[in-house]
């Protein structure tokens, strides 16, 4: 790699852009697996795909999306880039949410237990398999325990396969193992969580959670090192346990970076809206469903 190409994937690494498409705009109109059919391997994804709306995306300022691990999301992605890739840009992002748990309960659900891990496995890719497996050999005895952070590990392993290709510069833990971890004061799991990103996929850690305040008591209490956190942020305060003042004194203290999710429930969300919650203290990037 030439020293222009070592310092864009860079920043890569370091660099989040300011508006970021969260994956629910995506997961509303198609589902993610259906972007790896024929016509999308063939380059050319139906009209209104996945690939179009991300393109779409990009062209209306748009430097990521941000959403449940997929496979065919992380295809798009890739193809994306190929496309747009230019000297003096970063590439397009792709910032994961994992585990993707009502993935899990669907295929769970329509195929059985041992169908959908099945499934998630031949996805995974000869690289992800081997990873999973070397944990579940490392954690066999708190596995067969059925000891719930050791099995959330193997889950990390299968879905970071693919996503790891697109070094991502933060990938998020889903927001219900988040706050269930939260209110059962279940530190294992978040301290796992960083360890894993960081030691395993040499990226960095964040956590989505739907209880901002909570969440910020806890990582302090705990000394858990992570600085990134997704968490509804707007003015009426909509979704945000503990009211704005809260978040705004918990911001000001330092040591968290934050992207402000559903600003408004407005969509598209409305520049405004944008703008003031940019404003607001330690407020990194935006997520947007779409951009008026």
């Amino acid at each position: 790699m030439d020293k222009q190409g070592f310092f864009m994937d860079f920043l890569a690494h370091r660099t989040l852009p300011k508006l970021i498409l969260s994956g629910r705009s995506l997961t509303r109109r198609q589902p993610l697996s259906d972007v790896a059919g024929s016509s999308f391997e063939n380059g050319a994804p139906e009209q209104g795909g996945i690939l179009d709306m991300l393109r779409a995306a990009q062209t209306e300022g748009c430097g990521g999306v941000c959403g449940v691990g997929d496979d065919g999301l992380a295809k798009a992605i890739a193809t994306l880039r190929a496309e747009n890739l230019k000297p003096s840009e970063l590439p397009f992002q792709m910032l994961p949410m994992i585990p993707n748990v009502l993935g899990y309960v669907r295929e769970a659900t329509e195929y059985g237990l041992a169908g959908a891990g099945m499934r998630r496995v031949l996805r995974t890719g000869l690289g992800g398999v081997i990873r999973a497996g070397l944990t579940g050999m490392r954690n066999a005895p708190s596995v067969l325990r059925k000891q719930f952070p050791a099995a959330l590990e193997i889950l990390y392993d299968l879905e970071m396969g693919e996503m790891n290709r697109l070094k991502p510069p933060v990938v998020f833990l889903h927001h219900t193992i988040t706050d269930m971890a939260v209110a059962f004061g279940h530190r294992k799991i978040l301290d796992n969580f960083v360890r894993a990103m960081r030691d395993r996929y040499h990226t960095e850690p964040g956590f989505a959670t739907s209880n901002f305040v909570e969440l910020a008591g806890r990582l302090k209490a705990w000394d858990i090192p992570a600085s990134w956190i997704l968490a509804p942020l707007n003015q009426p305060g909509y979704l945000m346990p503990g009211g704005l003042e809260a978040y705004r004194n918990i911001l000001q203290e330092g040591g968290l970076r934050l992207i402000a999710d559903k600003v408004s429930p407005e969509s598209p969300t409305p520049g405004a809206a944008i703008e003031w919650a940019l404003s607001q203290p330690a407020v990194a990037a935006v997520m947007v469903d779409k951009i008026g």
